[in-house]
């Protein structure tokens, strides 16, 4: 199932910007407005002007509720001195301090609420022409397990998206970092987070592209392959594994090559070639 596309909220001067043109356009310019059809024009020259002064408060006040909401999510960020305050937050506070954190890189952020028919995903990022699906876990002490990390590249590779991160609170398992080798995965730690924390407190930036960052990063150049096969990775669309080159041994496709996960038996996704 795809994950809903959620519309981000308007930056809170975008708001108050518009505030006095909605008095203009209502109080003096859609009064003026003349058409075919006299019973609209009543309605515009008598009720546009007395919904003008509600319609800018309004707008005033939704600025407002904007502008406190985004000094939280930086005061969040600023408060945090080590690993138990991370710990200790409320999870949709983690998220919003998550968010917080890639907004002063200059990523657009996007809250999807986690959960549900997202896959998962709890922010996604973006920006020029790069798209970074989040998932936060605020735990204390569980390590996350590959199962997991798993999961998170099967919904990166069936949104199409530059890559996944993965960010919690606690550790990694050994088979989580040695499947995220290679991918297009950064598992971020609680040490890890942490540091990141305080570098953006000091006025440390990320560089212009995310860089992968786990145990094996992805290199710069690739060899030259031998053949086209070998130069695909395909990954499950089951499980988001990597998919092996297998020959169907029976039925009416006998002798046929398909792409098989690795993990099977214990996963039976397929994928013609």
């Amino acid at each position: 199932m795809r994950r809903q596309n959620r519309l981000p909220l308007p930056p809170w001067w975008a708001v108050l910007f518009f505030a006095p043109i909605s008095y203009w356009l209502l109080a003096h310019l859609l009064p003026r407005w003349q058409t075919p059809n006299p019973y609209l024009n009543l309605v515009l020259k008598s009720a546009a002007p007395a919904l003008a002064p509600f319609m800018t408060a309004g707008l005033v006040l939704i600025a407002a509720a904007l502008g406190w909401g985004r000094w939280q999510r930086r005061q969040l960020l600023d408060q945090q001195r080590d690993l138990e305050s991370l710990r200790h937050l409320r999870w949709q506070d983690f998220e919003r301090l998550v968010g917080e954190y890639y907004r002063r890189h200059g990523w657009r952020v996007q809250e999807t609420g986690g959960g549900g028919a997202d896959g998962g995903i709890d922010l996604v990022l973006k920006r020029n022409n790069e798209t970074w699906l989040v998932q936060c876990k605020r735990f204390a002490q569980t390590a996350i397990n590959v199962k997991v990390v798993r999961e998170l590249l099967g919904v990166v590779a069936s949104e199409r998206a530059t890559g996944g991160i993965f960010i919690t609170t606690s550790t990694f398992t050994r088979d989580a970092n040695a499947f995220a080798k290679g991918q297009r995965l950064d598992l971020v730690d609680g040490e890890t987070l942490l540091k990141r924390i305080q570098d953006v407190q000091k006025g440390k930036t990320l560089p212009e592209k995310l860089a992968i960052t786990t145990e094996a990063p992805i290199a710069t150049t690739a060899p030259e392959p031998r053949t086209l096969s070998e130069s695909l990775i395909v990954h499950c669309p089951q499980c988001g594994s990597r998919m092996v080159r297998r020959t169907a041994k029976q039925g009416k496709n006998q002798g046929q090559t398909f792409w098989g996960c690795s993990q099977y038996p214990a996963c039976r996704g397929i994928r013609p070639i």
